[in-house]
């Protein structure tokens, strides 16, 4: 089983052809540093985040996109949240989400 049928079990992923599943998909894919395989336990959850970042159209957000150079809060991305956990770039290697 591969990445697009398992996926295509829970979205309707060529519905058009730059809607924000069909770039989902084509970012995990092509793009995602994770480069999960079929079956991997958080695949739905990655590409679900990723249908989100391009449903709200993420590639014009300011902060913390997955790309680098937007700035996370705060601005230093290395700087724990108060409850001690890292604060991670959105659809970055270290994090599904």
């Amino acid at each position: 089983k591969d990445i697009e049928e398992e996926l295509s079990n829970i979205s309707y992923i060529h519905a058009l052809r730059d809607s924000p599943q069909t770039l989902a998909l084509q970012w995990i894919l092509n793009r995602d540093k994770q480069a999960l395989c079929p079956g991997d336990d958080v695949l739905i959850q990655r590409y679900v985040m990723a249908v989100f970042y391009y449903s709200t159209k993420g590639d014009t957000w300011t902060k913390c996109t997955d790309m680098e150079g937007t700035p996370c809060e705060p601005e230093d991305h290395n700087t724990p949240r108060d409850d001690g956990t890292p604060l991670v770039r959105w659809l970055s290697e270290e994090s599904e989400c």
